[in-house]
């Protein structure tokens, strides 16, 4: 799940991708068809804090009265999705309503009124469902637009009615300024020569990737010993990841100099969905239930210990969004260190549908999420492993 906050300040490099998608949202239309802006990259490209800066524009909350921020389920599960409009446009909650209910107050609320409407994350390249929604959308006054940030190109291709707005990354200055916020205490007046140097030939192996250098700067934090980040610069896994063309490997350089304890723990989020929505509770119970946690301190709490723990992933950018609610702690995880997660505990954890053929033989833990009846297709049975 996203949400459309976004702390200008924290955000580095992205004037001209931002004042591109404005332009093109104040562009006039001639006919009543909505406008279609995509946004694509790669994951960790910053295609939803791009999204979130053109949300958050003065001349955007001038220019819609009525602006409407959906997170797009992966299946483009249309009940879902008009469900999230409405909430986010009206600020209350929905009952049991069917699909035929939900159009309906749909259309009462974005009816006549221009609107700006951003579909975060879209996965599916379902024509059918797409049209559905768009036929439905139609309600609104003219010069109503959407944003729509994907990965995909094909889902670019069949949404968009703008050119797509296709991503890069942060040149080498952007990229050291927001190294530097990571990776160095604010109170230093200049950062070491020798370091920076380090780091220069880090960020030239990290292609602009906002959230990959904000994941090293997050590991390379308070570490002042050369040798230390000589390590990274020279580890092994930046040629795995040239040769996979995929920056999970290098996120992973984050995991490998987690605690030894905390990475069991890591491991075990992949125990979860990705649509979870994160908490210290949750996860207590988890950890707790595998023998995860345990304390080597006289009269140490074990639920401090768990803080501890989650704030050591947050250390290391491989949880995102904390908040501290009394005793709580929520967060969430990008969709690539979610993956992250699943591979390094392939041989430990498996996630189980009742369509999963088979699982790995050395597997302890399994996870079976809440499956809707409906959206079972195998009814007979779990199952054969």
């Amino acid at each position: 799940m996203t949400h459309s906050y976004v702390n200008k300040l924290e955000v580095v490099g992205r004037d001209i991708d931002k004042e591109k998608i404005i332009k093109m949202l104040m562009h006039p239309v001639d006919n009543k068809n909505i406008s279609v802006i995509p946004i694509v990259g790669i994951g960790g490209l910053g295609k939803t804090t791009l999204a979130k800066l053109v949300y958050n524009d003065d001349s955007v909350k001038e220019q819609f009265k009525l602006r409407i921020w959906v997170c797009v389920p992966e299946d483009f599960d249309l009940s879902k999705i008009i469900e999230g409009i409405i909430k986010d446009a009206t600020h209350q909650s929905l009952g049991n309503f069917d699909i035929q209910q939900l159009q309906m107050l749909l259309q009462e609320t974005i009816e006549d009124k221009k609107y700006l409407l951003v579909l975060d994350d879209v996965w599916s390249n379902d024509r059918n469902r797409w049209n559905e929604l768009r036929n439905l959308l139609s309600q609104g006054a003219s010069g109503s637009k959407i944003i729509v940030t994907t990965r995909n190109s094909e889902v670019a291709f069949m949404m968009g009615t703008h050119p797509t707005h296709n991503l890069k990354g942060l040149s080498h200055e952007d990229s050291m300024v927001l190294f530097k916020k990571c990776a160095f205490d604010e109170k230093e007046r200049e950062p070491c020569p020798k370091l920076l140097e380090i780091g220069n030939h880090i960020l030239e192996r990290s292609h602009g990737v906002p959230l990959l250098v904000n994941t090293l700067g997050c590991l390379l934090y308070t570490k002042h010993e050369e040798q230390y980040w000589a390590h990274i610069r020279d580890s092994e896994t930046w040629n795995l990841a040239k040769v996979e063309k995929d920056i999970v490997p290098i996120l992973k350089l984050s995991y490998d100099y987690l605690p030894s304890n905390v990475k069991r723990c890591f491991a075990a989020l992949s125990l979860f969905t990705k649509e979870d929505k994160f908490n210290s509770t949750q996860f207590a119970r988890c950890w707790m239930a595998l023998g995860l946690i345990s304390s080597t301190r006289e009269k140490e709490a074990l639920e401090d210990v768990i803080v501890e723990y989650i704030k050591e992933l947050w250390k290391r950018s491989l949880i995102q969004e904390v908040m501290q609610y009394g005793s709580i702690l929520t967060f969430e995880m990008h969709d690539l260190v979610y993956y992250l997660a699943s591979i390094v505990a392939k041989n430990d954890y498996s996630m189980v549908g009742l369509d999963t053929a088979e699982i790995s033989k050395g597997v302890r833990h399994v996870s079976f999420p809440s499956i809707p009846s409906e959206g079972i297709s195998n009814s007979d049975g779990v199952p054969l492993f």
